[in-house]
């Protein structure tokens, strides 16, 4: 390890080209795949992996501008609470790249837990909204699904990012 590269993380060490290959995949996932991976009422957000890795690698102006974007996509696929998802990813994307930016984290799997992290207030931002008022639904929801689909986004998320990352 050089004295550059020690303390970034392996994600920002990412080539363009391998990180291109990252974005390519996880939209195509989430175009096709969510849908056909969902194990009781658990999904893979893809386009959240996407955020997170990307903000790891860019920073926090970076992770912000991708969130939008990406939230943008995400809204456009579902068409409910419109903005919602790029408020949501947004944020996500600014405080993963200012975590980036001021912790070390270089550590063994820590980006996986920045994404279950990330997976589990993104949950919460958004089925909260979306109960509207109706807290019995945001709590069957939230404590029933979010963990699963929280777990399953780590899991895809990881094993994604080490197969195209090299890692």
């Amino acid at each position: 390890m050089t004295q550059v590269s020690r303390g970034t993380p392996w994600a920002a060490r990412m080539s363009r080209q391998r990180f291109a290959l990252l974005a390519v995949l996880c939209a195509i996932g989430a175009l096709f795949l969510e849908g056909p991976l969902e194990i009781a009422g658990a999904t893979p957000d893809f386009v959240l992996i996407l955020v997170v890795y990307g903000a790891i690698r860019t920073g926090a102006l970076g992770g912000a501008t991708m969130g939008f974007v990406s939230g943008m996509f995400r809204d456009t696929l579902l068409l409910m609470h419109f903005g919602l998802h790029a408020l949501g990813f947004t944020a996500i994307g600014y405080g993963v790249g200012k975590m980036r930016e001021s912790l070390y984290l270089d550590a063994p799997a820590i980006d996986t837990l920045i994404l279950a992290a990330s997976k589990m207030l993104l949950d919460i931002l958004v089925l909260g909204v979306a109960a509207g008022g109706a807290w019995k639904a945001f709590e069957m929801r939230f404590f029933w699904e979010s963990p699963g689909s929280a777990l399953y986004t780590t899991l895809a998320g990881a094993v994604l990012a080490r197969l195209v990352g090299g890692r």
